[in-house]
């Protein structure tokens, strides 16, 4: 089976939200994909969420490796990965639709695109963390949708003109693995 996508998330003590993020993953309506969760030395439950998930899907893979941090464990899921693209997905996040990873992929083949990035919505843990962070509300958010393809030489380039360079996220965006 050809990977379409590889699923990259880094895990370090996320019990609260675990199973939010591997459902959102395991129910996209693309199957051909492959989920690389990298125990970052987790001291909570993570771990014992992850095996049991893996035990139920095997396009799941468990990593486990010493604390690091976040880009050492991305950087580990990295080098396992075999998909044609690659996403990153934080484990206290979630995919907020089933179809989200095919329309993606269906975007980036269409266009030829090596990387194309989407916005994100903030979701908040009860109303008085809105309240505390409204500011974050639309954080994720493009205040404009650029349609024009950059060769790579100049994308920074041409980006830093729309003011949105910082709007770049890792797990804002589905890359082409080489």
């Amino acid at each position: 089976m050809m990977i379409n996508v590889s699923v990259i998330i880094p895990v370090y003590n996320v019990e609260k939200y675990l199973v939010d993020c591997l459902e959102s993953v395991i129910q996209q309506s693309m199957r051909e994909i492959e989920i690389i969760c990298v125990n970052d030395g987790s001291t909570d439950s993570s771990y014992d969420i992850l095996s049991e998930y893996a035990d139920k899907d095997p396009r799941i893979l468990i990593l486990n490796k010493e604390n690091k941090g976040l880009s050492a464990a991305r950087n580990t899921g990295l080098r396992k990965a075999s998909g044609k693209y690659i996403l990153f997905l934080d484990s206290d996040d979630y995919l907020s639709s089933p179809d989200i990873l095919e329309s993606l992929c269906k975007k980036a083949d269409k266009e030829e695109l090596d990387q194309l990035y989407f916005d994100a919505k903030v979701v908040f843990e009860n109303e008085n963390v809105k309240a505390a962070n409204s500011n974050y509300i639309t954080y994720y958010q493009r205040k404009k949708i650029i349609l024009i393809f950059y060769p790579e030489k100049n994308f920074f380039v041409n980006f830093s003109q729309f003011g949105i360079l910082s709007l770049m996220y890792a797990c804002s965006s589905i890359v082409k693995d080489s």
